[in-house]
């Protein structure tokens, strides 16, 4: 008889003989629960024969305490048998067999079959770029201004571009605009006063005021130049803003220092020369003081020098330093005296590109208004004539290094034209004022950038050699 234990699974058999009718109770040798077991039912008849494929199940054992042993066993039950199945009665050698076969089975199961790998998805292979890389990048330089990661040389003429940010241009020459039409009203008031110390004051005053107004747009350009070239990209101009209305003070006052010097040095000027208005003795003492007069004038001459070199690159050591007034007018001077062959190479080379736009662009303007005054005559007649002597010259005296001389000449006040003229004349200066004020603009646009490439050129480290 084969029997299982239901705490451990151990399988175990015993001859039939062995098991008395009443049944009996045996320990697991292996985990000592009791076992009852009862002898198997007598069959009658014959018994099939050895290789028939019959097999009965065995019923399930009921509680954990008694389990009945049956002849009949679970096919699929995962259990290990104790004695071999050959030390069993020999009525049984079949089914023996067909238990070892179905427990080998249960031991060693098949192993599942492996699903088909992912169909991975195919990567698209980059274009390699076509073409030469150096247009390429200075298009992107557009704007910024520099043409690799580290500052060149090369980058005081790639600054040129930097004049093509409409942005830029564009506040630049509204600090232009407004500081040139605040030196005509203070200049027109100091007329008005029909004395030569008025028209001093107003004529001084609203110099201060153009001067403050074009530094500021030099600022906000140059402040938002040296971000973009350290980025590589344009970033949003409120950031240029927003350092010069955080830091006025510092923006004005470096150079301002070297203005306030100029304007000394001219009010000392003026008071010889009003000295020698005074009868007899006056020009005899403007001719003893010349000297003294002189020598004024030059050191103004050197304050006007000193005031483009310093502030060719003050804007960027000021944000960079975070420098006040005094100490970024100091650090100009420094940076100045300790790369002082180098300094000048950068300025002068500055200063050339600066002319040469100059040029360019005042040719552009004179061959415009030249095409214009021909035309304009043809259809309007003496009319036009009219206009354009109406215009103020007043308005662009601030101006007068950029405005060209054919069109200076035609800026003269001429009386009893008539009110629809001297308007006319008025919003006709305005708009070539908008003009002139955005050459000046991209002028001043690019020498800002030069004079941040500047700073970086001298600042910046050099990578070791290897």
């Amino acid at each position: 008889m084969r029997y299982f234990c239901p705490g451990c699974g151990t399988k175990y058999n015993k001859p039939d003989k062995e098991i008395p009718d009443e049944g009996m109770s045996v320990k697991c040798e292996k985990c000592n629960f009791n076992i009852t077991i009862k002898p198997p039912k007598r069959r009658t008849g014959t018994r099939p024969p050895p290789d028939s494929k019959k097999t009965d199940v065995m019923p399930a054992a009921q509680g954990p305490a008694k389990t009945e042993a049956s002849d009949d066993w679970p096919e699929d039950e995962n259990v290990t048998t104790d004695e071999p199945v050959a030390q069993s009665s020999a009525a049984a050698p079949a089914e023996a067999t067909e238990d070892e076969n179905t427990a080998a089975d249960t031991k060693k199961p098949d192993k599942a079959e492996k699903p088909p790998p992912k169909a991975q998805p195919k990567k698209k292979k980059k274009k390699k770029p076509t073409g030469v890389k150096a247009p390429g990048r200075y298009l992107e330089s557009i704007g910024t201004g520099k043409s690799g990661d580290n500052f060149r040389f090369r980058d005081l003429f790639y600054s040129l571009a930097v004049g093509l940010d409409y942005r830029k241009v564009i506040i630049a020459g509204l600090a232009v605009f407004v500081g040139s039409l605040l030196f005509a009203g203070l200049s027109y008031l100091g007329f008005l006063t029909k004395s030569t110390t008025g028209m001093i004051i107003g004529s001084v005053l609203g110099g201060l005021a153009f001067w403050a107004f074009t530094i500021l747009g030099m600022a906000v350009t140059s402040y938002q130049t040296d971000r973009e070239m350290e980025a590589g990209k344009h970033l949003p101009i409120s950031q240029g803003i927003r350092f010069v209305t955080s830091r006025p003070l510092a923006v004005l006052g470096t150079p301002f220092i070297f203005v306030i010097g100029v304007l000394l040095m001219g009010a000392g000027i003026a008071v010889f020369s009003l000295i020698g208005r005074i009868p007899y003795a006056g020009p005899l003492i403007y001719g003893l003081t010349f000297s003294v007069t002189f020598t004024l004038a030059l050191i103004a001459v050197l304050l006007c020098v000193m005031f483009v070199i310093t502030t060719f690159s003050y804007v960027p050591a000021i944000a960079r330093e975070n420098l006040g007034p005094y100490s970024g007018a100091k650090r100009a001077v420094a940076l100045v005296r300790q790369n002082l062959a180098r300094y000048i190479m950068h300025i002068l080379i500055a200063a050339v590109c600066v002319y040469a736009l100059v040029i360019l662009l005042n040719m552009l303007v004179v061959s415009a208004m030249w095409g214009l005054g021909w035309v304009g005559g043809k259809a309007m007649g003496p009319d036009l004539t009219s206009v354009l002597l109406e215009i103020p010259y007043r308005l662009f005296s601030i101006l007068v290094i950029i405005v060209p001389d054919p069109i200076l000449r035609m800026f003269q006040a001429a009386a009893g034209q008539g009110w629809q003229f001297t308007v006319a004349g008025w919003l006709v200066g305005v708009v070539l004022l908008a003009v002139f004020s955005g050459v000046m603009a991209f002028v001043l646009t690019y020498f800002g950038a030069a004079g941040v490439v500047n700073y970086h050129l001298l600042t910046q480290k050099k990578a070791p050699k290897d």
